[in-house]
This record gives C-alpha cells, sequence and structure tokens, in this order.
C-alpha cells in the first residue's frame, strides 16, 4: 500500500493498492478533506459502500515474474513485428525518478489538453514523481512519446498513470509507443524488481476507449476488477468541487 499527500490544506491523500478497507481507515483527523482509495483488492463492506462513493475499476495486470520469452510471446503477433520495426529506428530512451521534470509534464499537460483529457495540478506530478517512473522516447533529440508511472515498492507493482505521444511529427507514434511499453516492462522486470505491470485502467466499453482498451489487450495481462472509494469529509464537503482537480 502507498499514501501519497496530493494537497496539504486542506488536505487530500491517495491511498493506493490497499488489500481492504474498513470504516475506520475512513477519516483521519479535522484536518483531512478527503481520502481517495485507489485500486482496493476486495470489496468495500456494506458499512464502507454506506460512508463513501464506490466504484468498480477495471484493469489489466502482466505478471512480470515469468520468463521473457513467455512474456515476449504473450504480446500478440502484430504487436511484436510493430516493436521490432520500432526498435530499428534510432532512438533513446531516458527515465527519471525522483525529481519532477517539468518538461516532460507540460509534454504531458499539452497532450491531455487537446485531447480533452482534464488537467493535473504541478504539485501533484510532483508527487508522483516522487513516488514513481517517468519514460521518455526521444528521436533525433525530440520528445515523441512519455510514460509516468507510480510504484509500489511494497507490492512490487508499477502502474501507468499518464501516457502521451507528440502531436506534431511525421514519426510512428503507435509503433513507438509499442515499444516503449515493451521496454518499461523489461526494465521494470529486470532492473527494478517488480512484478505486476498494471496498465492503468480498462474501460470496458465500445465507446471510443475502444481502441485503447484493444492496445493494451494485445500485450496480454489478465482482467481484474478493484475498487476506488472516496470518503469526504463532512466539515468540507461545501468545498468538495475545489478538492475534486487532481
Amino acid at each position: 500500500m502507498l499514501e501519497i499527500s496530493l494537497r496539504s490544506w486542506p488536505a487530500v491523500k491517495a491511498v493506493w493498492f490497499a488489500e481492504t478497507i474498513a470504516p475506520g481507515d475512513l477519516g483521519g483527523g479535522i484536518s483531512v478533506a478527503r481520502l481517495v482509495f485507489q485500486q482496493v483488492k476486495n470489496r468495500p463492506p456494506p458499512t464502507v459502500t454506506r460512508a463513501a462513493q464506490v466504484s468498480e475499476f477495471h484493469t489489466l495486470l502482466v505478471d512480470l515474474t515469468q520468463e521473457e520469452e513467455l512474456l515476449w510471446q504473450g504480446v500478440q503477433k502484430k504487436t511484436r513485428g510493430y516493436i521490432r520495426g520500432a526498435a530499428k529506428r534510432p532512438h533513446e530512451i531516458q527515465r527519471i525518478a525522483g525529481q519532477p521534470d517539468r518538461s516532460l509534464i507540460r509534454f504531458v499537460e499539452s497532450f491531455r489538453s487537446a485531447r480533452d483529457l482534464g488537467s493535473t495540478r504541478a504539485p501533484v506530478y510532483a508527487r508522483y514523481f516522487e513516488n514513481g517512473l517517468a519514460t521518455a522516447l526521444v528521436v533525433d533529440g525530440a520528445t515523441i512519446i512519455v510514460h509516468i508511472y507510480i510504484i509500489d515498492p511494497t507490492i512490487h507493482r508499477i502502474r501507468l498513470l499518464w501516457s502521451a505521444r507528440a502531436l506534431d511529427t511525421e514519426e510512428d507514434t503507435s509503433g513507438l509507443n509499442k515499444l516503449l511499453h515493451w521496454e518499461d516492462m523489461i526494465y521494470a522486470k529486470r532492473v527494478l524488481g517488480l512484478k505486476t505491470y498494471d496498465w492503468g485502467g480498462i474501460a470496458l466499453s465500445d465507446g471510443a476507449l475502444e481502441g485503447i482498451d484493444e492496445f493494451k489487450r494485445k500485450f496480454g495481462g489478465v482482467l481484474v476488477t478493484e475498487y476506488n472509494v472516496t470518503w469526504t469529509s463532512r466539515l468540507f464537503a461545501p468545498a468538495a468541487k475545489l478538492l475534486g482537480r487532481g
């Protein structure tokens, strides 16, 4: 389990990957305005659902403990071809952890704005950089793809938070994105010693996100259902909308 402070006052905290959640976990003192439990493994009991907002969250988990050859064979054959092709293109992969990289944050925010995917405050990005990893694929000095992850070392899990690509390039961003995801998995396995790659959600719909779901499925993985739980203090309830922007 990983706890991250998203705002100091009034306090907003995110708690990731809890095994279970009980009524006693809700609250945290007079200064805590909101607690957001992300991807709780087990279904919360009725005593929690009566006190907080609970929703199902579906994602794909890839087992990084398997042999690399099995991991590779779990990727769809056509996708493996795209990865091989992209790997032949001269490129560089950069990895940043600990300190936030403003240029990568601007890159991600620009993409999200262009795709109407919302916005995130700079301090929140900073908290996730402190507890995760950012990777960037660069071609001829230009950043083409960026991934930002959160890492829970206690359960050896890496979870995709944001993925962004350059919108003003003639490069094959789809192939390069597949390559970076594959390289991220191998780096998480070999170097970081992590056991689970979490794709950060899957929509399970026939709408606009269907193509993204299909992209993720082509890397294998097991579909799981977890639970998001949001508790808001009654004291700060009138200001709830002001706390909503992560």
